[in-house]
């Protein structure tokens, strides 16, 4: 059966083929499938012959770093250089940091995402919320487009599904999905890389991190909502490469809860909300993060909010509840 994208992804093909170059971007604080897309989509572009640039505003997680290549990347928009930009993952535009870049520069714009329509932007837009993640529909393109599935691309891919799916147990797991993961793995992706993206932090104070985020772990009974929140000092004591993400796994798959909320403190005043639920708890949470200009799709998403935990927990509170009142 054919893609119901397949004409869209010809398009998109035509579209980089005619680029004199290429720039590939996301949303800011990238997770996995986000860097996934963009170094896969940069290795679809070495296979086209295609110079490339990456837009990165928050750079590459050290805990992603193995998805990376040399390819040339930039976090301040006046850097760039490009007649064709492909944004991915990212939900609402604000996000890539570059809408106003994109109003007072000449561009080609092509979207590719999982997450509901909201503001997405571009000559070609291609949106299917029935993946399990962006890096899937990317799979897709590349065989509607004969584009090889090298291993370093079929790694880059099989870790953004890895991802988003928590490991192949969310309910967007579906049969195609598993289908998928078995052609990447059967054209080399590796496997025991990928799953990297899963793994807790070895290091001893992201450790230390992680088990004073769980033990502060309070339930919201009037909101059915778990949450915790990780301060800046304890994240600045253990430097700028200390991973906590799993500590929204691990909330996230609570039984008691209708949802969970993970607070961290990027900079003094500063949160990163990361919130997560699951299909049988019937509660959206995009409709909450997209309150705060954050965004995601209905099972996990995320947004900032600034002020003091006590204004950002009284803020967060209300909108939640109004949200889903």
């Amino acid at each position: 059966m054919p893609d119901a994208h397949a004409e869209h992804f010809a398009n998109l093909h035509k579209l980089m083929g005619e680029a004199t170059r290429l720039i590939f971007a996301t949303h800011e604080n990238p997770d996995a499938d986000a860097i996934g897309a963009v170094y896969g989509l940069a290795h679809v572009a070495a296979h086209m012959g295609k110079s490339a640039s990456l837009f990165l505003p928050d750079g590459v997680p050290q805990e992603l770093a193995f998805l990376s290549n040399d390819l040339p990347r930039h976090t301040d928009p006046e850097n760039l250089e490009g007649d064709v930009l492909i944004a991915v993952d990212y939900g609402d535009f604000k996000r890539t940091k570059l809408d106003t870049y994109v109003e007072r520069v000449p561009l080609h714009v092509a979207t590719i995402d999982h997450h509901p329509l909201r503001d997405h932007r571009g000559k070609i837009i291609i949106v299917d919320t029935s993946a399990s993640s962006t890096c899937e529909i990317i799979y897709r393109f590349c065989r509607e487009t004969e584009v090889p599935l090298t291993k370093d691309l079929a790694t880059c891919l099989l870790a953004g599904i890895i991802f988003d799916t928590g490991g192949l147990k969310h309910s967007s797991t579906s049969q195609k999905t598993m289908e998928v993961v078995t052609d990447l793995i059967r054209h080399g992706a590796r496997m025991h890389k990928a799953h990297q993206v899963m793994r807790t932090s070895s290091e001893l104070e992201s450790m230390r991190i992680i088990a004073r985020a769980l033990a502060r772990i309070v339930y919201d009974k009037e909101l059915s909502m778990s949450y915790t929140v990780i301060p800046h000092e304890e994240l600045r004591l253990a430097g700028e490469d200390a991973d906590v993400s799993i500590v929204t796994h691990l909330l996230g798959t609570g039984e008691e809860h209708k949802f969970a909320v993970v607070f961290k403190e990027s900079e003094p005043g500063k949160f990163r909300v990361s919130l997560r639920s699951e299909n049988f708890k019937g509660v959206d949470v995009s409709k909450i993060a997209s309150q705060f200009g954050g965004g995601g799709h209905m099972y996990a998403s995320g947004c900032s909010i600034d002020g003091s935990i006590e204004e950002v927990l009284t803020k967060f509170r209300e909108v939640a509840k109004a949200t889903l009142s």
